[in-house]
């Protein structure tokens, strides 16, 4: 996922990281609406307090096994509390 093995290896992180990733990928659908790509922006809204929960857990993850390897820039959370 990240490259990193800390954090890719992770038992506690892979969960949530694939749980959010599933949550965001549903919002497209294809060949719908007319278009080959659309993203739902209703479904997006339906989900984004899971999604900002699962933010949070994996950041406060991050913080516990950061070793110094790597840094966190958190660019999704402002933009689901704007929804």
């Amino acid at each position: 996922m990240t490259g990193i093995d800390v954090i890719d290896n992770d038992s506690i992180l892979v969960p949530w990281n694939l749980e959010c990733s599933d949550l965001f990928s549903s919002c497209y659908e294809f060949n719908t609406h007319n278009m080959a790509c659309w993203f739902d922006k209703e479904l997006e809204k339906k989900n984004s307090a899971r999604m900002l929960s699962l933010i949070e857990q994996i950041k406060n993850r991050l913080n516990e096994i950061n070793d110094g390897s790597f840094v966190v820039e958190n660019l999704e959370t402002e933009r689901l509390k704007n929804l």
